[in-house]
């Protein structure tokens, strides 16, 4: 249509931006996010003029306000939750856009997005409503995910053998070709491991900086409608991927929550030998 054409073509300028913010549990997403918001909050022209406001959306909290909100136990994977939360924030981030009272709006989306197919729906999001698309990948090694995740409360910690799963499907952005990752300024990968939260702050703000000139440009360019032979085949084989992970992860879920009282002392072995095994005919799929 009208607007497919205006998108495709170079320099035309958003005035809203998905960005979102990946990476493994306990690797900083979530601190990144609140001192980004912070930043942008003392400087309302942080990515140019004019204004704009920003909001962040964690899927981690909706997630849980779901998980509750069905009865369900705080620190057990539940995959109509999952599917609800998912649901949820697209319906928030529209809600956003229809009440920007800012000239410009930044919808800060806050999750680990380890397939690839997780990120490009957001990718048509963006561009079905005209908003400029970006993505920031947060990398720490797994180890130090491991560690910082321990640290948290119980009921916000991740199950390792998950987080090692995700680790090993992790589906990193694709900088090659012409995909749609592979657009300029669509992806930026920060060290989350050495540099503190402020030089990850600076290290993405000196991306667009460099470039943006008075407008932003950079930032703000509107993203265009991806090609329909974009990655089709990939796409379609991650997809399916996806969908076979998250149906091993409720049967593994199942399995935990219906074992019997005598296995208890056993349930966190169980969940690491069963959560590794899933893993592997995941991996094995992705290969085929």
């Amino acid at each position: 249509d009208e607007f497919q054409e205006l998108a495709a073509a170079p320099g035309v300028e958003a005035e809203a931006c998905v960005l979102l913010i990946c990476g493994l549990p306990g690797c900083g997403k979530s601190t990144f996010c609140k001192a980004l918001i912070e930043k942008a909050r003392q400087d309302l022209e942080l990515m140019g003029e004019p204004a704009a406001e920003w909001h962040h959306l964690c899927y981690d909290e909706v997630e849980a306000e779901c998980r509750a909100a069905a009865g369900a136990a705080s620190d057990a994977f539940d995959a109509s939750a999952w599917r609800r939360a998912r649901a949820q924030v697209a319906d928030l981030a529209l809600e956003r856009l229809a009440k920007r009272s800012a000239p410009r709006m930044v919808l800060v989306l806050d999750d680990n997005m380890y397939y690839r197919s997780m990120r490009k729906g957001w990718y048509h999001f963006a561009s079905e409503n005209r908003c400029a698309f970006r993505q920031v990948f947060l990398q720490a090694p797994l180890e130090a995910c491991l560690e910082r995740n321990g640290q948290r409360s119980l009921a916000a910690r991740v199950p390792d053998f998950s987080i090692r799963h995700m680790a090993e499907v992790f589906e990193g952005p694709g900088v090659e070709g012409k995909t749609w990752e592979a657009r300029e300024f669509v992806s930026t990968t920060l060290d989350a491991h050495a540099a503190t939260t402020g030089a990850q702050l600076d290290a993405f703000l000196e991306r667009f900086s460099a470039q943006r000139g008075a407008s932003g440009m950079a930032f703000w360019e509107a993203a265009p409608p991806a090609a329909v032979e974009d990655e089709a085949g990939t796409a379609e084989r991650q997809s399916a991927t996806h969908a076979f992970d998250l149906a091993l992860r409720r049967v593994v879920s199942r399995a935990l929550a219906e074992a019997p009282p005598e296995l208890a002392p056993s349930r966190s072995a169980m969940a690491r030998a069963w959560g590794a095994r899933k893993a592997a005919l995941v991996a094995q799929l992705g290969l085929l």
